[in-house]
């Protein structure tokens, strides 16, 4: 980390440590660059631009795992040079290389097309083809001169209602920030700034490479997601949990004591009766137990129920090995089957409790089960999956803990079970998470009156809103589409 970044910190009061217990350099941020290459940026400019994005880069540790950067230049034409798909630029020397090239590049003609650029940054990056991730926080950092210039003889192509994108971007929860490179910016520049940042966006007007870094800077950690908070009542729903605990060697008889207090206050938040909540619980080290699944009626009983979760686990196990995997079949195989006690009408949630990744003891002759043909089975009984990774080991395997929760689960990350109890509404909203789901299309004005248009059609995940840390709408679509419109001959 470079004396730059730790002058910016101490300047800003930033945490380095306010990102789920990490370093800012930790946080997930799917990131893209919309760089402007047009004819109005020279070579002063153009430098700047390569000083600001090597400063972000330093400071936000580009990988396979962690950061993704998109890259965007727009003039005349606006080119995606790369989604958050490409592997290949998730290292810092290649994203350099590629914006070196590019920015070397001579646009084909005069104009600015800032428009399309969002545009497509709301409906080609920041979407699951795109590799947008879920768990990620989505920011877009615009560079330019503020200069959105379109000129009709040379180019066609309609213009896009910044406030229409804009708003798209908001609600798919993308950060928008606009800085401004160059100096001297004009008043019109820079009103053209804040409208392509939109109502919730930021404008920058900096130019020195130092300064504006530092304020970006800020934007991103300020973006990193905040442990969930629970904002409202358990909702009254009826849920089928099923709780496997790791209880391998590595889990000391202190960790085990906590975490059985932990799985206790659980069921006395969320409560437990014959025609309300249900709970299976499982342990896994070496050997994988079902302690009861969801059909035996004497842990329909809050007193029965404490009483087999402290008697469980009592003391360390003696078999070495950490069976995540056969703990995850036998939830699809035992757990969640009409013979296992499962309701149709409950909701279904499996809820990991590990230290770290999966290990086969070299005594243990049972083959790996792949993670991915459990967690796939358990989506298509849609069963929702948090993983909590526990300790170092968990965090360093962060990669593991995403494999076990599947495509669609949740995984967390904790320092240890103390910050896990400080968090304790995360394990709450397991059970009273309300996803998203999206309402009706609403369409903006034609672009224009004959001649063949585009409308673009947008929707709001409010019916309902995702809360107490629901999933947002991703999952089920695009939030923004186009359609052409007044096609009639002028």
């Amino acid at each position: 980390m470079d004396t730059l970044w730790l002058l910016t910190a101490v300047i800003l009061g930033l945490s380095l440590g306010s990102c789920q217990g990490q370093d800012a350099s930790r946080c997930r941020l799917d990131l893209a660059i919309l760089v402007d290459s047009s004819k109005s940026m020279r070579q002063p400019q153009r430098t700047e631009i390569k000083a600001v994005v090597s400063d972000l880069l330093d400071n936000f540790n580009v990988s396979a795992e962690e950061t993704h950067v998109a890259l965007v230049t727009f003039d005349i034409d606006v080119v995606i040079h790369n989604n958050f798909t490409d592997s290949r630029y998730y290292n810092k020397k290649a994203l350099e290389k590629k914006l070196k090239r590019i920015l070397k590049r001579a646009p084909k003609g005069w104009g600015t097309r800032a428009d399309i650029a969002l545009f497509d940054a709301a409906t080609k990056l920041f979407t699951p083809e795109g590799g947008d991730r879920p768990d990620a926080v989505d920011v877009v950092l615009v560079l330019t001169d503020g200069k959105q210039r379109i000129f009709p003889k040379n180019d066609k192509k309609p213009f896009m209602q910044f406030s229409e994108t804009t708003k798209a971007l908001e609600i798919k929860g993308v950060d928008i920030t606009v800085a401004g490179i160059g100096k001297n910016l004009a008043a019109w520049a820079k009103k053209e700034m804040k409208k392509m940042a939109g109502n919730n966006g930021t404008v920058y007007l900096e130019a020195n490479a130092t300064v504006l870094s530092r304020h970006i800077h800020k934007v991103l950690v300020d973006a990193c997601p905040l442990p969930c908070n629970m904002t409202g009542k358990c909702p009254n729903k009826i849920v089928d949990m099923a709780l496997l605990a790791d209880t391998s060697r590595s889990m000391t008889s202190d960790d085990l004591h906590q975490v059985i207090g932990l799985l206790n206050a659980l069921v006395d938040r969320l409560g437990v009766s014959p025609y309300g909540n249900h709970y299976a619980f499982v342990t896994f080290d070496g050997d994988v137990v079902i302690r009861f699944n969801f059909t035996d009626p004497q842990y329909y009983n809050k007193t029965n129920l404490h009483r087999n979760l402290n008697d469980s686990i009592t003391n360390q196990t003696t078999v070495w090995g950490t069976r995540t995997d056969i703990a995850l079949h036998l939830a699809v195989t035992k757990l969640f089957t009409p013979e296992g006690g499962d309701r149709p009408k409950a909701k279904d949630i499996l809820l990991v409790l590990t230290d770290g990744k999966p290990k086969i003891a070299g005594a243990d002759p049972r083959p790996l089960i792949p993670f991915s043909d459990s967690t796939n089975a358990l989506e298509s009984k849609g069963v929702d999956i948090t993983v909590m990774g526990i300790g170092p080991k968990a965090i360093e395997e962060e990669a593991k803990m995403r494999e076990i929760a599947g495509s669609n689960g949740t995984v967390r990350l904790y320092d240890d079970l103390d910050e896990l109890a400080d968090q304790f509404d995360d394990m709450l909203a397991v059970a009273c998470s309300i996803d998203g789901g999206y309402s009706d299309w609403s369409a903006s004005p034609c672009s224009v009156t004959c001649g063949g248009g585009i409308q673009i059609l947008t929707r709001t995940c409010t019916n309902p809103p995702p809360s107490n840390c629901g999933k947002d709408c991703s999952r089920l679509g695009p939030v923004i589409m186009t359609k052409t419109c007044n096609t009639q001959k002028c």
